[in-house]
């Protein structure tokens, strides 16, 4: 698993925060920076001081980050403008986009293997040509009847380590090897409101 910083989880955090209508134009903004996320720079007003200074490649992939969170989020709204996001349940454990995917591919009645194809050339793409692929992914899931989760903190330290050989296999594995039943359909999600709090 690959390390996942405060630095990191605050981010995430900051994601989930956004509540009421605040939250909700905060993250269609986020939504309208997806179709170009490394070149519309209006993200970088909502996300400010939540982005890290330094490191490029760093500081585009948490913009990547966000803009999939709110591509995914769109769907979670209630009535009261509360988010509420599914989660995985039944342990502790942290899963992979692979595991998301595979929740994904049992919900279908056709096009797994359109689904198997495009998870195969996910894993074969090059950290830098990512953003439209995962953009098609994560429309594609929040787009399912079932509310499937999506570990974001999980997804932010796997694409910062995207090229070593771990994070790849692991999707892989979670993707692949899910049919053996370590992930059951069953107990995948708890709507669940992240926080009341307006950001």
């Amino acid at each position: 698993m690959n390390q996942f910083t405060k630095e990191q989880a605050d981010f995430i955090s900051f994601l989930e925060r956004q509540q009421g209508p605040t939250g909700r134009a905060n993250l269609a903004e986020l939504r309208r920076a997806a179709t170009d996320p490394l070149g519309d720079f209006r993200d970088v007003r909502i996300l400010g001081q939540h982005l890290p200074s330094g490191n490029e490649i760093v500081f585009d992939t948490y913009r990547l980050m966000a803009t999939l969170f709110a591509l995914y989020a769109t769907k979670f709204w209630d009535k009261s403008n509360q988010l509420k996001l599914p989660r995985f349940n039944g342990d502790t454990k942290k899963r992979s986009m692979g595991a998301s995917l595979r929740l994904l591919r049992n919900g279908l009645s056709v096009g797994q293997e359109s689904l198997d194809m495009r998870f195969s050339s996910l894993l074969d793409t090059p950290a830098e040509d990512l953003a439209v692929p995962l953009r098609n992914i994560i429309q594609r899931i929040a787009t399912a009847d079932k509310r499937i989760p999506i570990d974001f903190s999980v997804l932010l330290a796997d694409l910062l380590y995207w090229d070593t050989d771990d994070t790849r296999r692991r999707w892989a594995r979670d993707y692949w090897q899910a049919a053996g039943g370590e992930l059951t359909e069953s107990a995948t999600e708890t709507p669940e409101v992240i926080n009341q709090t307006n950001v």
